[in-house]
């Protein structure tokens, strides 16, 4: 098996992956099921699910009359606090929020937390692609 291969061979259900579409949008996900043909995941903003395939780690997405093709780049492994970040963010925005998931009342932004998990990452997986 070739690294890629292998990496994506490893992918677990709660793992966080990161995939780009060639035009640019990017997706943070948390996997949610994973079968010896595909990974399913979810990102953990948008709340859309995708479905890759296990071996290529593509995934091809319809929205609003466009289509997508999500290319899964890195499975690197998050720092505990980050991955506890993003799935806080998971919680959020899928409508199960626990404490310290949502900003000070009033506030619809993201927390300082939530931010700097977000800066984290979109450095982090690019410089550990598969």
């Amino acid at each position: 098996m070739t690294d890629r291969t292998t990496a994506l061979a490893r992918v677990a259900v709660g793992d966080i992956l990161y995939a780009e579409d060639e035009a640019g949008p990017t997706r943070i996900c948390l996997t949610i099921d994973v079968t010896p043909e595909k990974l399913t995941a979810r990102s953990v903003t948008t709340q859309h699910v995708y479905e890759f395939d296990r071996r290529t780690g593509v995934a091809l997405h319809r929205l609003h009359g466009i289509d997508y093709t999500f290319v899964i780049k890195s499975v690197a492994p998050l720092p505990a606090d980050i991955h506890e970040i993003m799935l806080g963010l998971d919680r959020r925005y899928g409508g199960r929020p626990e404490k310290g998931d949502e900003p000070a009342s009033g506030d619809t932004g993201l927390t300082e937390e939530q931010k700097r998990g977000l800066l984290y990452v979109s450095s982090y997986y690019p410089a550990f692609p598969i």
